[in-house]
């Protein structure tokens, strides 16, 4: 990439993030265009534009299309990326219900379901598949009979009927009242392009391979029944057919293997499964792929549930072989986590092989509101050294209004309090970006994936065995992996189109590797056995693990043990006597290694080179030490540091070794390092000496301090009464809610995953209309001088009043985001208040929790209005008079500060929560410490010999305002079920997040 030292310092759109914009609400062009100004100010790069929760704007429809236009438009002028996505909220395929509502049951997602019968009956419904007798020893399968259909068939004692029956999904609220369409079905997903893509392409094409880089395809699957405890599995009419005509015999003579143990039960659901995965890869993948590159469109998107064996055997068949039909293969991983190293590894393995320069990830959803620049910091750099190199956010929401605000939180736009220091974490990923864009990776080993050994365990049922499978080798892929032995997976499918032996290397389409490795499979294909011979034959190293494969193509054989004992295998008894049989074959790229001398297995790292660099990325997933380390890289040159965070470069003193050059460093909790070894120039001749510190400075326990955005106390209880009845007891907002739409006979909408709105709030409800009643209270010890507001939402639907006083619902203004209004109650009196809200009730509104703002603080224990302090100590904030605050405190001191010549000063923070920091000196920003892996922010320039004012302005985030805050036992998975606790679950205290500095802050003075 040319002049890469310049797109590193200033990265352009192209390396920015995009995340999925959430359109969620009535959209009004005019919000979408504001709001185009609002991310790119926040440093992305563009957006998915993406239907969602809560959408009122017809899906698909003259308005959502006039939407996607002038959007276009915009990002056009503001050179951004415009993406598509193609789904109504998700998985992709059934067009918001239109596809299954073309074809009938025809394109309506379908199983195969097994049934024992007394006795076999004549049937010729056309859902019954197949008949059979069979027998059983001890719950094995020993004898299968296929009944033709129309004979009848007696049982005898030892005998059993089964029927296989083909199932049609039932409608379902998440596919708007229809059902998942059947993505088997090759005339189904033509369809789905039709309805969906050749929309699109109407109304913006002229658009496409600019603006419009490309669409998202989202989860797509073949089992819509996923989370069915029923023993089914994926079918489609045509299945039968495809089967015999792939496989060479009639799969229905054998169903009962399929779901029963028995003989032949590994051979037949080895290869259902693979046929299933290579119909959906030819029904579905392969036609979105031939659509996109006919249309100058680039495919993008996830497959589900990648993350574990069985249920995305269930769900796809395989993984790996769709990626290859994507020309940026994507992944999605939830909450703040680093645990899914498989995930990531099996799309950047195929984006490797496949020569694409881009992975994308679908990251950060449902980390909650809570969620800090460290957090994204610690779950992104473990991505991208894993092979990601583009981010997609979940989600930046365009309104919190109503139950959009529990879609899976955070949201990653100007709705979010923290919203006006985003562009630093944009900073930091873009450099990454174009660092991790750059070259080609180096990874010289290939382990082959055990996909065909799930395939042929599993029957539909046994998710959790063949989960198992999937752990295990993902523990395998780890240890290599803090060996720091980078790899890319082999998948068989793949292998059989695309592998070959080209001298002793391994070669997948683009991609060449001098170790194969076997980890623990039982069955391989019979054309990974040939190119394993092959290899084997031409002086390839192939390191297998104990026990070795004894069935191929899921039928028991000797091939791979006569394979595997020639000369040039090297057959290891367990996983953890990889690393000398590794050493012994193969030299090292790098070493990272702690004070034991061994290789610090809390360290990844990836390697990318060009023509002139070496680039090395490493990261330190322990959340919690530091890792002091040497680190040996297996080439010479000038080594740098190159800081994403800063965009500087600097030229490090490196040892020089025999093969190599070698550097100490340590790498902070969470922290990373890129360093560059520029192989043209000379290496750095002199080690700089470190300062000295020479004298502190601290501030706290104390200070004064200021808020940036008005208080907040939460008023989620409430008791409510229907025309004119007596008052319930109090109850939370969202009971009280349930309860008024069930006595109203109206759909419930206090969790989310209904089918959504634009569907149906525009159809009359006999019980519209009907007058409802909320009372909400609150004490108060010490009465505000200024007044309070009450945000709401929707007011204009609300008579409002105030200790006894009607109030204008006219909204001065807005908080947080523009669907929450605020309206002026006044000052409060001491004592009890209450506010009394009225509404003609409708089937499409929404009652969400209330809150007022205002200059306050509140008790915590009594919750109850009361006078703020003077200063704020070094502590949580909430108990201090802020348990729901969502905005930012600005911590101020004077501190006096004489620095002689050649003396530094940098501020260091101690414990703390709090989504960034900025500091400031003298009224100046200084600069921000967005992770505590950032150590020691250099305040020199800005200080004046003498007193100098410093301010440390906390960065909060909603998390207390909007929740969870009745969920017992929170979870680091955060969905609307998350602020709906009931039962055991809830509890009415506040669960609340820490936030604030929590130890004094130290000022070193340097020399």
């Amino acid at each position: 990439m040319a002049d890469l030292e310049n797109i590193f310092r200033n990265p352009d759109f192209r390396f920015r993030s995009t995340p999925f914009w959430s359109w969620n609400d009535n959209l009004s062009v005019r919000e979408l265009v504001r709001q185009v100004d609002t991310m790119k100010e926040g440093g992305m790069g563009g957006f998915f534009m993406h239907s969602r929760e809560g959408l009122e704007t017809e899906y698909l429809g003259e308005e959502w299309m006039e939407c996607i236009r002038e959007t276009v438009e915009k990002s056009s002028r503001e050179n951004m990326n415009a993406w598509l996505y193609d789904e109504d909220r998700w998985p992709s395929g059934f067009a918001g219900g239109l596809v299954p509502e073309s074809g009938g049951d025809k394109f309506r997602s379908k199983q195969l379901t097994m049934e024992e019968v007394e006795k076999i009956q004549p049937e010729e419904n056309e859902s019954v598949v197949g008949r059979y007798v069979i027998k059983l020893e001890e719950d094995e399968l020993v004898e299968s009979e296929r009944i033709p259909g129309g004979r009848e068939y007696n049982l005898s004692d030892d005998e059993t009927g089964i029927i296989f029956r083909r199932k049609v999904s039932d409608p379902s609220p998440r596919f708007n009242g229809d059902t998942y369409s059947d993505n088997l079905n090759t005339d189904c997903v033509e369809e789905f392009l039709r309805l969906t893509y050749g929309a699109y392409k109407e109304e913006v094409g002229e658009k496409f391979g600019e603006t419009i880089p490309g669409i998202f395809t989202d989860e797509p699957n073949i089992y819509s029944n996923f989370r069915s405890d029923a023993h089914e599995v994926p079918w489609t009419d045509d299945l039968p057919h495809y089967f015999e005509t792939h496989r060479g015999y009639d799969l229905l003579e054998y169903l009962p293997y399929l779901f029963l143990k028995g003989s032949k039960s590994t051979k037949i659901r080895h290869d259902f499964w693979r046929t299933v995965s290579e119909l959906f890869l030819e029904a579905y993948s392969k036609q979105l792929s031939e659509w996109c590159d006919q249309n100058d469109l680039q495919l993008t998107g996830h497959y589900l549930m990648e993350n574990e064996l069985g249920g995305s055997i269930l769900v796809s068949g395989s993984v790996m072989p769709h990626y290859k039909y994507m020309d940026v293969p994507g992944i999605d991983i939830l909450t703040e986590s680093t645990d899914e190293p498989l995930t990531v590894k099996q799309c950047s393995s195929v984006a490797n092989q496949f020569d694409r320069d881009r992975v994308l990830s679908e990251l950060y959803g449902c980390s909650g509101w809570e969620f800090t620049f460290e957090g994204q910091k610690w779950v992104g750099d473990w991505q991208y050294a894993l092979g990601v190199n583009q981010r997609c956010q979940h989600l930046a929401l365009y309104s919190l209004r109503g139950c959009r605000k529990r879609d899976f939180p955070p949201s990653f736009n100007y709705n979010t309090t923290w919203w006006e220091y985003n562009k630093i974490v944009e900073d930091y990923f873009a450099r990454l970006s174009a660092l991790l864009s750059s070259g080609d990776p180096v990874r010289d080993i290939l382990v082959l994936h055990p996909l065909s050994t799930g395939w042929s365990r599993f029957n539909g049922k046994n998710i959790d065995e063949v989960d198992e499978i999937g752990e295990n080798f993902q523990n395998f892929v780890e240890k290599i992996l803090a060996l720091h032995r980078d790899l890319d997976l082999g998948d068989e499918m793949i292998l059989s189109e695309h592998g070959e032996i080209k001298g002793d290397k391994v070669v997948v389409e683009n991609a060449e590797y001098d170790i194969l490795i076997i980890p623990h499979l039982e069955t391989i294909f019979e054309s990974t056995l040939h190119l394993i011979r092959e290899f084997v034959d031409n002086g390839g190293e192939v390191i297998a693990c104990r026990p070795l494969p004894d069935m191929v193509e899921g039928e028991k054989s000797e091939k791979v043990n006569e394979v595997l004992s020639k000369c040039g295998t090297t057959v290891v008894e367990t996983p953890d006597d990889m690393e000398k049989a590794l050493g012994d074959l193969h030299e090292r790229e790098i070493s990272i290694t702690g004070k034991s001398g061994a290789e610090d297995d809390s360290l990844l790292y990836i390697q990318r080179s060009t023509d002139e660099r070496e680039i090395y990325f490493i990261v330190n997933n322990d959340r919690t030490s530091p890792h002091e380390v040497d680190i040996e890289f297996a080439h010479k040159g000038r080594v740098q540091e190159w800081d994403p965070l800063t965009g500087s470069i600097e030229g490090i003193y490196a040892e020089k070794e025999k093969f190599g050059m070698r550097i100490s460093a340590k790498i902070e909790p969470a922290g990373s390092r890129v360093y560059i070894i520029d192989k043209e120039k000379k290496p750095v001749d002199s080690q700089k000496n470190p300062p000295e510190e020479v004298d502190s400075k601290y501030i706290g326990p104390a200070c004064e301090f200021e808020r940036t955005d008005p208080n907040v106390l939460v008023l989620d209880f409430c008791k409510y009464r229907m025309e004119g009845d007596d008052w319930s007891e109090k109850k939370p907002v969202w009971e009280a809610q349930k309860e008024i739409r069930e006595k109203l006979d109206m759909r419930p909408i206090y969790l989310n995953g209904i089918e959504q709105r634009w569907k149906w709030i525009d159809e009359p409800h006999e019980n519209n209309g009907i007058p409802i009643d909320l009372k909400l209270s609150f004490k108060v010890e010490n009465s505000p001088e200024s007044p309070i507001y009450l945000r709401m939402e929707r007011p204009e639907e609300y008579e409002i009043t105030f200790n006894g006083e009607k109030k204008e619902a006219e909204p001065t203004g807005w908080y947080m985001d523009k669907s929450f209004k605020k309206i002026e109650l006044g000052v409060p009196e001491e004592g009890e208040n209450e506010i009394t809200l009225t509404c003609d009730y409708r089937n499409d509104m929404e009652i969400e929790n209330f809150h007022l703002l205002g200059d306050f603080a509140v008790d915590l224990d009594i919750r109850k209005i009361t006078e703020e302090k003077d200063r704020i100590y070094f502590h949580d904030w909430c108990p201090q008079g802020y348990p729901h605050y969502a905005g930012n405190m600005i911590y101020r001191e004077e501190v006096e500060l004489d620095l002689e010549e050649e003396e530094s000063a940098e501020v260091h923070l101690g414990d703390h929560f709090a989504t960034t920091v900025e500091v400031r000196v003298n009224g100046e920003s200084a600069g921000q410490v967005p992770w505590t892996s950032f150590k020691g922010l250099d305040i020199t320039n800005w200080i004046e010999n003498g007193r100098n004012e410093i301010e440390l302005e906390v960065v909060g985030s909603p998390r207390n305002m909007l929740g969870p805050l009745h969920k017992k036992n929170p979870e680091k998975f955060t969905s609307s079920e998350s602020f709906r606790p009931e039962g055991g679950d809830f509890t009415e205290d506040y669960v609340l997040q820490s936030y604030g500095l929590f130890e004094p802050v130290e000022i070193k003075i340097l020399k």
